[in-house]
C-alpha cells in the first residue's frame, strides 16, 4: 500500500507538470483535459473540442496504475513518459509499455506484465 500511495504522488506530480508545460492548444475551440482517477488508477491528458467541422478527441497520455506498476497505454508526449519515470527513480521493472503487444514487450528494457 505504501508503494501505491508513493506512485500516485509521483504520477500526480508528473501529470501536473506536463499539463503546465504543454499548456492548451492554440485553437480556442480545443482544450486540454486532465483526468486523475485515483480510485481506478487511471491518469490521462488529452485534447478535446472542434477544429472546424471535425471532432477532436486526442489522447496524448494514458497511464494506469495496476498491480503496483505503471502501465503506459498511450504516450504521444515529446519526452517519453517512461523516461520521465526512470528519471525520478522508478525502476524499469515497474513500468509496462502496454501500448506494445504482449509478445513484443520481452524485447524492451521494461516489464512484460
Amino acid at each position: 500500500m505504501g508503494t501505491q500511495l508513493s506512485y500516485q504522488e509521483i504520477i500526480h506530480k508528473l501529470i501536473s507538470s506536463m499539463a503546465e508545460q504543454y499548456g492548451t492548444s492554440h485553437d480556442q475551440d480545443i482544450e486540454q483535459a486532465v483526468v486523475i482517477d485515483d480510485v481506478h488508477g487511471i491518469y490521462q491528458i488529452y485534447e478535446i473540442g472542434w477544429k472546424e467541422h471535425d471532432r477532436v478527441k486526442t489522447p496524448w497520455l494514458h497511464v494506469r496504475l495496476k498491480n503496483d506498476k505503471f502501465w503506459i497505454e498511450e504516450d504521444w508526449t515529446e519526452e517519453s513518459f517512461a523516461e520521465q519515470l526512470l528519471a525520478v527513480g522508478i525502476p524499469n521493472n515497474d513500468i509496462v509499455l502496454a501500448f506494445n503487444p504482449p509478445d513484443i514487450r520481452q524485447y524492451t528494457e521494461f516489464a512484460v506484465v
